[in-house]
């Protein structure tokens, strides 16, 4: 009788096989988020249909789990509940753009358990009526920046996933905690004709 888990592998490597590399990516996050999995697989001994002792090769799968993010697990102080979009609005607590940026990145991930599509940021930027002829020109410039920071990561020209920096920023976010300095906005002088 055959292993499940050796044989789980040869399916799964089956299937990989003929697709490209974000698509596997893909799939695999999708694997890891469906089960839950909080850690990267670690070397271990299994039996084969002959009872030999055989190491299983978990290099792949350790790049692969590396690359995407692990079951979502709530900041302490959150209790799992975050608040709506418009009490966030209300109370102003993203600071900068970028900011607003990784709050919608938050939400569109159902907080931090999936990839997202660009267009769901957007959408949430039209929500929240905060989707100016401004945002929406920095848009990909403050995706990009984001990036940068290791706060979201690409997984290919419209998909984005959530890091780990990117949810330990947004729980300080979330409670009041925000870092940066709210940017202040030159008043423009009335000239007075005489």
């Amino acid at each position: 009788m055959t292993d499940p888990e050796i044989l789980a592998l040869q399916n799964c490597t089956e299937c990989l096989k003929d697709i490209d590399d974000e698509a596997k990516i893909r799939v695999l996050q999708y694997l890891i988020n469906r089960f839950k999995l909080t850690t990267t697989p670690q070397p271990s001994l299994l039996h084969n249909s002959s009872q030999e002792r055989k190491v299983v090769n978990h290099q792949v799968l350790d790049a692969v789990a590396s690359e995407v993010t692990t079951a979502h697990i709530p900041h302490p102080s959150t209790n799992g509940h975050f608040p709506s979009l418009k009490d966030i609005v209300i109370k102003d607590l993203p600071k900068s753009e970028i900011e607003w940026l990784l709050v919608y990145s938050f939400y569109s991930s159902g907080f931090g358990e999936k990839q997202f599509p660009r267009e769901e940021i957007v959408g949430l930027y039209e929500q929240t009526k905060r989707y100016t002829s401004n945002n929406r020109g920095n848009l990909n410039y403050n995706i990009n920046s984001a990036i940068k920071k290791d706060w979201i990561k690409s997984i290919n020209e419209n998909e984005f996933i959530i890091l780990e920096g990117g949810l330990t920023y947004v729980y300080e976010i979330l409670s009041g905690k925000s870092i940066t300095k709210p940017r202040k906005i030159a008043k423009k002088k009335k000239i007075e004709a005489e």
